[in-house]
């Protein structure tokens, strides 16, 4: 077993930690959201763990997005 996965399974990256990544992702890929028109919370409206929520309704955005046009 690798060591992230076994890292992921045994010791699991706290809340903060998912949503800093969470907020990586929006903001690595923040053009090509604009771009399609693919409404997502900011996350800079949102403290901390706080943002893990938004994030969840941006996964589903996108995924409705998906749906629609491929």
């Amino acid at each position: 077993m690798s060591r992230w996965v076994r890292q992921r399974v045994f010791d699991p990256p706290s809340a903060y930690v998912l949503s800093s990544q969470a907020r990586d992702l929006y903001y690595n890929h923040e053009h090509a959201f604009t771009l399609n028109r693919i409404s997502l919370p900011k996350p800079e409206r949102y403290k901390g763990d706080e943002y893990l929520d938004a994030f969840r309704l941006a996964v589903k955005n996108v995924s409705e997005w998906v749906n629609e046009n491929l």
